[in-house]
């Protein structure tokens, strides 16, 4: 992967890569290079080891952070959108930060859609699926409660709201399947 992403960016900016033994190679010290050995690549030249592009999902987007975000519109309930997001190679996504969630929510546009935060290990200890515990948040006002006394583990961003801040959901059930916003 480095190799050739070294290899492109040296491409693209006009850069010989073979040493074709010819006149322009006349002030090179070293004796011509066989065409058909590998090229070493400065160990400086190093992309993030997770880069990769942003391709999946209906609609993405690359968040401040470098990851990407992407939204999946097929309604599913909280374990079948963690299962989607798994099956892309992401997670569900981790909004940590307010620069991530302003990101997040214009991606989201009008759809109710599940975000990787859940109180459903121990009732009102949101973390997200990775574990970490919950830092920064961007709940509605009066949010997370629990609505009407129904169990509501997940949250969403409220995205058929004007405002598009969290609310916790059911994490399944007729009233617990939305759209789904994974991270890589």
């Amino acid at each position: 992967m480095r190799l050739a992403l070294a290899l492109a960016v040296l491409a693209g900016c006009g850069a010989n890569l073979i040493n074709s033994g010819g006149p322009d190679d006349a002030a090179i010290d070293a004796p011509p290079r066989r065409t058909d050995a590998p090229i070493a690549v400065d160990a400086a030249v190093d992309a993030p080891p997770d880069a990769r592009v942003c391709i999946e999902g209906d609609a993405r987007v690359i968040a401040p952070d470098g990851s990407c975000l992407f939204l999946l519109v097929a309604p599913k309930n909280f374990a079948d959108a963690k299962a989607a997001c798994v099956a892309l190679s992401s997670h569900l996504a981790i909004l940590t930060t307010a620069a991530l969630d302003g990101v997040a929510e214009p991606l989201v546009g009008n759809r109710d859609t599940f975000i990787g935060l859940s109180d459903e290990t121990v009732e009102g200890a949101f973390v997200w699926v990775d574990g970490t515990p919950l830092a920064f948040s961007n709940w509605e006002a009066g949010e997370p409660n629990n609505g009407n006394g129904n169990n509501e583990d997940c949250a969403i961003i409220a995205g058929s709201r004007a405002e598009k801040k969290w609310d916790d959901r059911p994490c399944a059930g007729s009233s617990g399947t939305y759209a789904v916003l994974c991270q890589h």
